[in-house]
């Protein structure tokens, strides 16, 4: 992910034992991105199971 340039791996400053790894702005709006697809995937399951009242499979995917 660091290669892609969606992380940032540095060495932390007051100790070289320590990596701090961060997002790129690439990375963060990749992340953004995915957690909006997710909700829209979500809403779209969640009305495709309404007919299906409380049942295990319906509860599951709530």
């Amino acid at each position: 992910m660091v290669a892609a340039g969606l992380l940032r791996r540095e060495s932390a400053s007051d100790d070289r034992r320590r990596i701090e790894i961060s997002c790129t702005p690439q990375g963060r709006e990749l992340a953004r991105a995915a957690r909006e697809r997710k909700e829209t995937f979500r809403d779209w399951l969640r009305d495709r199971l309404d007919g299906l009242g409380d049942t295990p499979l319906a509860e599951t995917v709530r």
